[in-house]
């Protein structure tokens, strides 16, 4: 699980985001397309210092009150939740959320 701490880690797994759907989505020619997977590998080298191994049983709250985004293979938590509900700069990860999470979704 990715738990962007920062905004640049925001920017930089919403760049991966798009450059996956590109790939998957488009007949790109060989050169731009592999461009894009050294784009995409570079971007996970940068967003692999956010990266946590956490057990299912500690992200209970967090799956239900659909914090946890996902695309693919790769779960990650926002910069704006993590401020809101899941991460303490001294901390680090909290098992239990800062604050009570809505169960309402939104559309």
């Amino acid at each position: 699980l990715y738990i962007l701490t920062t905004p640049q880690a925001q920017r930089d797994m919403e760049r991966l985001r798009r450059l996956m759907s590109q790939l998957a989505e488009e007949e790109l020619p060989p050169e731009e397309r592999d461009e894009a997977m050294l784009q995409i590998e570079d971007l996970k080298i940068k967003l692999r210092e956010f990266c946590l191994s956490l057990r299912s049983a500690d992200l209970q709250e967090y799956e239900q009150g659909n914090i946890i985004e996902e695309f693919g293979f790769i779960r990650y938590i926002s910069f704006q939740d993590q401020q809101d509900f899941a991460y303490h700069p001294h901390t680090g990860f909290l098992e239990s959320p800062k604050r009570e999470i809505s169960k309402a979704l939104i559309f």
